[in-house]
């Protein structure tokens, strides 16, 4: 068995085909956004879905580091994808995976900060905020809600509702009835 360099072995723990699950929101209200607005801000748009993507990795993470920690999977409970369960499997280390998300964090915090930077609205900030705490809190912390069953509820609504909300509000600057509709209709799909 030859021996997996950093990127590999990040690879392993990151789960990169679910962060499209709030990609996809984040584009669609973005896009939404600008045709309110009769315009698109590619710019903000990039930020976002660089932001929502990063932070629905470190969510990932989060629970790939509580899963090891716990000793909650095992081969039993493997999906079998390469992009995932590295730290169970013993393809990663645990240092890997607090990198990665730490990387990712700074990442998703420099794109988010720039946004309320190029939009000057501390709504945004304070949004960003409690996302980052609810990316991290889905399975750390002393209270991890995915151990609750409005764990995914919760996880729903930040990932497809504030993340299609917000993508489309800094398009058009104004919070609407049709934006938080949207959002919804995001959330539920």
């Amino acid at each position: 068995m030859t021996k997996k360099n950093f990127f590999e072995r990040a690879y392993t723990v990151m789960e990169v085909r679910t962060g499209f699950a709030t990609g996809l929101p984040v584009l669609s209200g973005g896009l939404f956004g600008a045709y309110l607005e009769g315009r698109l801000d590619i710019l903000l748009l990039i930020l976002m879905f660089i932001t929502g993507f990063s932070l629905n990795i470190v969510a990932n993470i989060a629970n790939e580091i509580r899963a090891y920690l716990k000793n909650e999977e095992n081969e039993d409970t493997f999906t079998g994808h390469m992009g995932s369960e590295g730290l169970v499997r013993g393809d990663a280390k645990l240092i890997d995976a607090v990198v990665v998300m730490m990387i990712l964090l700074v990442v998703s915090g420099v794109c988010g900060l720039s946004i309320v930077f190029i939009t000057k609205n501390i709504n945004i900030l304070i949004i960003g905020v409690v996302s980052v705490l609810a990316a991290v809190g889905y399975s750390l912390g002393p209270k991890p809600y995915i151990v609750y069953p409005v764990g995914e509820l919760i996880s729903g609504v930040f990932v497809g509702a504030i993340s299609c909300f917000v993508s489309a509000y800094i398009q058009t600057n104004t919070m609407s009835y049709s934006i938080v509709l949207y959002a919804l209709i995001a959330m539920i799909m």
